[in-house]
């Protein structure tokens, strides 16, 4: 009986912490206050070859889930950024927040290690069919990648 009522306890620990977050109570999506309305999940998709995903298997598995590079941008430019070791806190404008990790070895399309830094799939196709748009720390903004490499995802959820 006892056990039991400590589960139950972190249990309610757990949803209190996530509603002060902002978070959704049974899928943890943090509402950082932007414009848009866009939720951003609080971990990334785990899965894939080391949590890393190809443009097309992150499209096909998650659909609308995946965030537009308008939708990264917007992040970028309304979050106040925190960055350390590894990861940038992103702080909403209410005052909520998401961490990304940014050392992550990326795979090229061989499966090659290519870089030690972060890169997230967008839903976003370039014009070229074989590019996609991706969000790379380091330079900051969107920039179209081969869809063959293996990136992260984290997914949104809109209004």
């Amino acid at each position: 009986m006892k056990k039991l009522r400590f589960v139950c306890f972190m249990c309610l620990m757990g949803l209190l912490a996530c509603m002060l977050s902002g978070c959704d109570k049974d899928d943890n999506y943090v509402d950082l206050g932007l414009p848009s309305g866009t939720k951003w999940k609080s971990v990334n998709e785990i899965g894939g070859n080391m949590g890393l995903y190809t443009y097309d298997k992150a499209v096909k598995k998650f659909g609308d889930k995946l965030p537009s590079i308008d939708q990264w941008l917007e992040l970028l430019h309304y979050c106040h950024c925190e960055k350390s070791k590894g990861r940038v806190k992103f702080i909403g404008l209410n005052g909520n927040s998401i961490v990304l990790p940014v050392s992550i070895k990326l795979r090229d399309c061989d499966g090659n290690v290519d870089e030690i830094r972060g890169a997230y799939w967008s839903s976003t196709p370039c014009i070229d069919s074989e590019y996609a748009a991706a969000l790379v720390f380091g330079a900051w903004n969107g920039h179209c990648q081969p869809r063959c490499c293996k990136y992260s995802v984290r997914l949104i959820k809109n209004q």
